[in-house]
């Protein structure tokens, strides 16, 4: 829907202003103006790295932001410090709408009968990039498109994903729950080759 569409309830705030549409910046009164302010982490966080369990552990210390980037630069701290160790986690996902849109709308996409693949730099700098996985309705049900969703998840797991300063959304096709393991992560590796990426060596 529109952004320019506003539903009949008065929230309190001022309208927004038609610059976007007219190009026309309208004045306001200063009682007027209202500034948002993104909610700021309180607290640094500490990261405690033992690089040898015989000494005492190094420490990161991720100071106080904005939340989304404090947040953001925690977890790619972690990701970094787990790769440093030869360790491995779980693949992060991709998990807002608003993260998911983005991919979708400003990604290049990739097509095998398999799988389909839709690829986009990661906002973030040094971002350990993420990954969604998506089984349409029109498969079947929901036992169908979970079982599409395992083969894709297990097959990005072969590949090497999360593919590190990418958000990559994998969507299931008719063919995806009945291929092999050895045809998935083949079809996957032949998309990731024409997209010019490579996941991390297991």
């Amino acid at each position: 829907m529109s952004d320019d569409f506003y539903t009949m309830v008065d929230s309190g705030d001022p309208a927004p202003d038609n610059e976007h549409i007219t190009g026309v910046r309208e004045e306001r009164n200063e009682s007027e103006q209202v500034t948002a302010q993104a909610p700021k982490a309180m607290y640094a966080a500490r990261i405690a790295v033992y690089d040898d369990m015989l000494s005492t552990p190094r420490v990161i210390v991720i100071e106080p932001q904005d939340v989304r980037t404090y947040l953001e630069e925690t977890t790619n701290t972690v990701y970094q410090c787990m790769k440093e160790q030869g360790g491995r986690i779980s693949l992060k996902t991709i998990k807002s709408r608003q993260d998911f849109e983005h991919v979708f709308s400003q990604g290049r996409r990739f097509n095998h009968p398999l799988i389909r693949m839709t690829i986009c730099e990661s906002v973030g700098e040094g971002d350990s990039g993420r990954v969604a996985f998506v089984g349409a309705k029109r498969l079947g049900c929901a036992v169908v498109r979970n079982r599409s969703k395992r083969v894709m998840r297990e097959a990005a797991r072969s590949c090497g994903f999360p593919v590190a300063g990418y958000d990559i959304i994998l969507f299931a096709t008719p063919k995806t729950r009945v291929s092999s393991p050895e045809e998935m992560d083949k079809a996957l590796r032949s998309l990731m080759k024409r997209a010019g990426v490579a996941g991390e060596e297991r």
